[in-house]
């Protein structure tokens, strides 16, 4: 098995990677020889690095799966960068069904 690194361009002097080790989803940096762990995650856990590359907005690392028991072992990593978008609260229940859009399910239309 080969390990799959994802290396984030950062504007700092620090290399960041994120990385499958055993049954976590490691994130660490590296400058001038010396490793740096920033983070080791299970499925479902995920950790934000706050203001990435002096842009205002946080960098964001979600595990959504980890499997050990496939062949190849894979893992689903989902790497969000820019405004985080709340969504709005459901609406309350109607009498009777209405119908509505995946646009309006994820931005609170209808």
């Amino acid at each position: 098995n080969n390990p799959v690194f994802i290396r984030l361009v950062s504007d700092d002097s620090y290399k960041w990677y994120v990385w499958l080790g055993g049954n976590r989803v490691n994130i660490s940096k590296m400058k001038n020889g010396q490793t740096y762990s920033m983070g080791v995650l299970a499925k479902g856990q995920s950790e934000t690095i706050r203001d990435w590359r002096n842009s205002g907005f946080d960098l964001r690392i979600i595990v959504r799966e980890i499997n050990m028991n496939a062949s190849p072992e894979y893992t689903e990593v989902e790497i969000i960068f820019g405004p985080q978008v709340t969504p709005s609260p459901t609406p309350s229940p109607t009498n009777k069904p209405v119908s509505l859009s995946w646009w309006d399910l994820l931005f609170g239309g209808h």
